[in-house]
């Protein structure tokens, strides 16, 4: 009964294996919907909104202790390829 336990944890594990590979491949993005993230240090947080979305990508919000004051970054690095889908958030704070 043991060994027969151990064969049913084993295939469960492999069926959601399989199944969150399969969905990571279904999710996978195509080169024509990656836009590369731009630096908006220092832009107004507007401004690196209109900026993102200037570029094609369809989800902008701001985040951060002051919505309207200055971004110090998105929550992707500058320069990586992120799908155009991706939600993008504007991150606010004092630039020094």
């Amino acid at each position: 009964m043991r060994s027969g336990f151990k064969k049913s944890i084993a295939a469960v594990a492999a069926a959601a294996a399989l199944t969150l590979g399969g969905g990571a491949v279904a999710n996978a993005s195509t080169t024509d919907n990656l836009i590369k993230i731009p630096d908006v240090y220092d832009m107004t947080a507007t401004a690196a909104e209109q900026t993102l979305e200037d570029l094609g990508f369809t989800t902008v919000n701001i985040k951060g202790s002051d919505t309207d004051g200055t971004a110090i970054g998105t929550n992707y690095q500058k320069g990586v390829e992120v799908d155009k889908n991706a939600a993008i958030l504007v991150i606010t704070g004092t630039v020094r």
